[in-house]
């Protein structure tokens, strides 16, 4: 459904001028932003914004490219961007970056 409102948004069709998708969902944004083989969205006809929040704190940054690749990459992403961030949230990282190496890439329960 999604991909197809974001087709007819950029055929001109419905109306239709305009589409955000917001998800907390790694593999449903792939989905719906994969165009095929090497295919990539011209800057002039999307862009692509992440929100964060830290220390009670909400950012929002731009980004010429679509940085989402996967969960497992935006963990280690997090653990690279942790700065003064307090350890616990280092650890709870960690422990996910583990569990999701086990579990999915390694299929050991």
């Amino acid at each position: 459904l999604a991909k197809e409102i974001v087709k007819d948004c950029r055929d001109g069709k419905h109306g239709i001028k305009q589409v955000f998708i917001l998800t907390h969902n790694v593999y449903f944004h792939k989905e719906v932003t994969f165009l095929g083989s090497r295919s990539k969205w011209p800057e002039t006809k999307c862009a692509y914004w992440i929100i964060s929040k830290a220390d009670e704190r909400t950012s929002i940054s731009h980004h010429a490219d679509n940085l989402i690749s996967t969960s497992y990459e935006l963990l280690w992403d997090e653990i690279r961007d942790i700065g003064d961030a307090p350890n616990k949230n280092a650890f709870n990282t960690m422990r996910r970056i583990l569990e999701y190496y086990f579990s999915v890439i390694g299929g050991i329960d």
